[in-house]
Parts: C-alpha cells; structure tokens; sequence
C-alpha cells in the first residue's frame, strides 16, 4: 500500500506547522510534525482502521474515512494499493463547512 499526499493536505500540514511555530515554538511545531506524519504514514499498514467521516456518512458516502492524531483530523480514501490523503484539519473547526469546500466542490 502507497500512502499519496494531495497538495491541499501538503497545504494544511505546512499551515498547522506555520501556526504552532509562530504561536508557540518550532520545537513544538517539529514535534506535531513527527505525530502528523507518523500517523499518516502508518495507513500503510492498517488503510481499512479509520471510521466514515460521520459529515459525510450523514449524506450517504462512505468511501472517505478518517483517522485521529488530537487534535487533528486526517480524511483519506483507499483506493486498490493505494491510500490518498487529501484533508489534515483541526477537530475543532467546522468540518463540515471544510468538507463542502473540499470534497464536494461548493
């Protein structure tokens, strides 16, 4: 299994990064980094482990799952041997907002 990066989840980890190193430290920054990729990455092994995205299973897709690093959110669909991860987003946004903009083009 191959775990692709979309450029607009590239996107979010650069901003999440840029606003920790600016609000708090970059040594914090590096460490959320470290999380966010090593959860990422671990799709290889376990695609099929996250959870429908409830937004979403709410209008009947449920090709599009997630898994959690806390605070974040990591949106991702498996697709025959590969994983394509295209939203990283803070729990704590309007996530279904995000996720019309994103996956549903409004």
């Amino acid at each position: 299994m191959k775990v692709i990066l979309a450029p607009c989840a590239a996107k979010d980890i650069e901003e999440i990064i840029q606003f920790i190193r600016v609000r708090d430290s970059r040594e914090a920054a590096m460490e959320v980094l470290g999380r966010l990729e090593q959860t990422v990455f671990s799709l290889v092994h376990l695609p099929n482990r996250g959870s429908w995205v409830r937004e979403l299973e709410a209008l009947g897709l449920k090709s599009v799952r997630e898994i959690h690093c806390s605070p974040y959110r990591i949106l991702y669909e498996v697709q025959v041997d590969e994983v394509h991860v295209f939203c990283i987003a803070d729990e704590r946004r309007d996530m279904a907002s995000l996720l019309e903009r994103r996956i549903l083009g409004a």
